[in-house]
């Protein structure tokens, strides 16, 4: 199979799509429906619910950034005029996030009060009440052995029991690093057997976690136990070949399982850096960047200073993460429209996406009504 080496760089115009597409008039229902579909997911807000969690993990992309040195003391009044607020403002889709918003029931509930659709990331350990109709996404870092030595506990195990059969609502996100590539397979075996549903994710080092394994920051930390400049989670070509080869096998391996797609996992594993970047090392194609329609706020209600992205900390250089490589590549390319085959590929990459993102279809029917 074809590697892609494309960066993530400018969109197509609109006049290259719209020629493609009188070319190719049978692609233009799936075009259409995926517009439909990205709807859902316009006008979002990141929010970080809280500085508290209940787990410790290795290279953590919100401790070891200090993004938790906020006042975390808002009420619960005060939570209610904030998502008001943005409900007011347009927003359609919350990303609930931070440390564990697990650990703050009442702020997810009184989220969902005012705007319908939304993600939050979690570890699992808490479950959170289905009367809250926002989609799951539980993270993994390994098989149960694994996932407790780089996390503090296991989490993977009493998330399986929380979300048992919530096939629909709960997806399993398995942080690929070269440590636990091996202990993919028997996570999805385990996934599988509880009628759940998993994808992928690759650890992306964060500038701190970078600067610890290069003793450029004093390397004492609770979220920096077990790395050292030989053993650590950062990529390289090897590894990543690694990773392309076993992934392309358990997509075709558990197909029912598995919300992957062989076009992104192809892209997403070249060595090279997955997006353009200026002067300064950052990406401005990223969709995931700050600004615009899309926010960032801590859980003392403010924006969050000089924030790039969602994970600010994360080096554009080397970032994999799954949310601004998928949500960036539903931003059709040019070179998407070099053939019927890249146009394929791009349509199973929104497949992927949809497939992670949207909880209930119904609600693409709304959007697209509106």
């Amino acid at each position: 199979m074809r590697q892609s080496t494309d960066t993530m760089g400018p969109r197509a115009t609109r006049f290259e799509i719209q020629d493609f597409l009188k070319t190719h008039v049978d692609f233009k229902p799936s075009y259409q429906k995926n517009r439909r579909n990205a709807l859902v997911l316009a006008r979002a807000a990141f929010v970080e619910v809280t500085t508290r969690c209940n787990l410790r993990c290795e290279g953590c992309f919100y401790f070891d950034g200090g993004h938790d040195r906020v006042a975390d003391n808002r009420s619960a009044g005060e939570w209610g005029a904030f998502f008001a607020d943005l409900a007011d403002q347009g927003t359609r889709f919350l990303y609930l996030v931070g440390a564990e918003p697990s650990m703050e029931p009442d702020r997810l509930a009184i989220a969902a009060r005012h705007i319908r659709r939304g993600l939050i990331g979690t570890n699992g350990i808490r479950r959170i009440d289905p009367s809250i109709p926002y989609k799951l996404h539980i993270s993994v870092w390994g098989a149960p052995e694994q996932d407790a030595a780089y996390r503090g506990a296991d989490a993977f195990s009493k998330a399986l029991r929380n979300y048992t059969g919530e096939t629909d609502r709960a997806l399993f996100v398995y942080t690929l690093t070269p440590r636990n590539i091996e202990d993919a397979e028997q996570a999805l075996k385990r996934v599988q057997d509880a009628g759940l549903k998993m994808t992928f994710n690759m650890y992306s080092p964060t500038h701190t976690y970078q600067e610890r394994l290069a003793g450029i920051k004093r390397s004492k930390s609770e979220f920096f136990r077990m790395s050292s400049a030989n053993n650590n989670l950062t990529w390289n070509a090897e590894s990543l070949a690694k990773a392309r080869t076993c992934v392309s096998r358990l997509i075709d391996a558990f197909p029912e399982t598995l919300v992957y797609s062989h076009s992104y996992n192809d892209w997403i594993t070249v060595p090279e850096p997955r997006y353009e970047l200026d002067a300064n090392g950052v990406s401005p194609h990223c969709i995931s960047r700050i600004g615009g329609s899309l926010s960032l706020t801590g859980p003392n209600l403010a924006p969050v200073a000089n924030a790039k992205c969602c994970t600010s900390d994360v080096d554009c250089r080397t970032c994999r993460l799954y949310g601004g490589g998928l949500v960036s590549r539903l931003r059709l390319q040019t070179s998407d429209l070099s053939s019927r085959h890249e146009f394929r590929k791009w349509l199973e990459i929104c497949e992927h996406l949809f497939g992670m993102y949207i909880y209930t279809p119904s609600w693409c029917t709304e959007v697209a009504d509106a």
